[in-house]
């Protein structure tokens, strides 16, 4: 071989090496999610937005509002919980107080037969309690046992939003032991009659494993929004309860945890977002009748009064699992069906 030759041969070696050196490695990319039969643990491989859309419809927010009236007591009047009734608490506090307590949360509509309409949230969003009371506290910083004041409800309002009509709904159960309410009312217009409940059914919470991909619909602050995340400690207790890395807030109970099974449009409901964790604090603030910007650098001389932070932990949602749903809507079936309700359809879907 002359050397004009080896030296090709040469250079032709080190330019396949330089090339194949800077090549990426080629993957084969799937376009199909696994068909397993489990719910997704990754992306989907499919366009959702019309889906998403869909059920965007069904997803409300609600508010509710606690009017109570409030007696309030000095220590010295040694107001005790025993023989407490109203005639005693106006003799003791005549000119009581009135204040009224929100509560904001997410609803979807399960059912609409053209005559009713059926709402699904957490109970803690509606279930105002008819009473409160707080006791003095002594030196030691503990309670005594007497009382300071009795908070006695005498109205409640819940308004769902987006509606066509006046939005003002009623309350047909609410199930502490599972944190399930739902919430209704008749129909008026054409319109109303015409909103479609939500036609993707429960799934099994108790299916899904340790990097589930959900979506959840809610409405954190008010305003409608759609996360995704992922699930993190599945089947926590006997009832499936399971936690999900979305950025939830304030609003967001109820919202709708969905997980996909073999791929889009195969959604289910496997949950609802019921506890956003949070740590709370006190703090002195200003009275409200002040309305000037404070100088930093004087001292405050007016009413002061004590007030409550809550800081959210985002990122850490706890769920409540279909399961728990399911057993609370079949637990409560014949009650929904003598007031005029009737959530089979969404029980009968999967």
């Amino acid at each position: 071989m002359k050397y004009s030759d080896s030296l090709f041969a040469l250079v032709a070696v080190a330019t396949a090496f330089v090339a194949f050196s800077c090549s990426a490695p080629a993957y084969k990319e799937s376009n199909t999610a696994q068909k397993d039969g489990t719910y997704d643990s990754e992306f989907p491989h499919k366009p959702a937005s019309k889906q998403l859309q869909l059920i965007s419809e069904s997803v409300c927010t609600i508010n509710c509002i606690g009017s109570y009236k409030v007696y309030l007591f000095e220590d010295s009047d040694r107001l005790l919980r025993l023989g407490l009734n109203e005639q005693l608490l106006q003799k003791k506090s005549p000119v009581p107080l009135f204040s009224d307590n929100s509560v904001r949360g997410t609803a979807t509509i399960i059912a609409n037969d053209g005559s009713k309409i059926a709402f699904l949230t957490c109970a803690h969003v509606v279930d105002f309690p008819d009473t409160v009371i707080a006791y003095h506290v002594g030196p030691d910083g503990r309670a005594t046992k007497y009382i300071r004041s009795v908070a006695v409800k005498m109205k409640q309002f819940n308004f769902i939003s987006p509606f066509p009509e006046d939005g003002a709904v009623e309350i047909v159960f609410v199930d502490t032991q599972t944190d399930i309410a739902v919430l209704g009312r008749s129909l008026q217009t054409q319109m109303a009659r015409g909103i479609a409940p939500i036609h993707y059914g429960l799934g099994n919470a108790k299916e899904l494993d340790w990097g589930a991909f959900v979506y959840v619909f809610s409405y954190p602050a008010g305003i409608k929004m759609l996360t995704n995340a992922i699930v993190s400690s599945p089947r926590k207790d006997t009832e499936g309860t399971f936690y999900i890395d979305a950025s939830a807030n304030q609003g967001s109970s109820g919202g709708i945890v969905l997980a996909i099974r073999d791929g889009i449009p195969n959604f289910e409901i496997v949950g609802l977002v019921r506890v956003v964790p949070a740590k709370f604090s006190y703090y002195l603030a200003p009275g409200d009748s002040a309305t000037e910007e404070y100088d930093p650098y004087s001292a405050y001389r007016g009413d002061s009064f004590v007030q409550k932070r809550t800081d959210l932990e985002a990122g850490v949602t706890k769920c409540i699992p279909a399961e728990s749903i399911r057993i609370s809507l079949e637990r409560h079936k014949e009650q929904m069906a003598q007031r005029g309700y009737d959530c089979s359809g969404f029980l009968k879907q999967r």
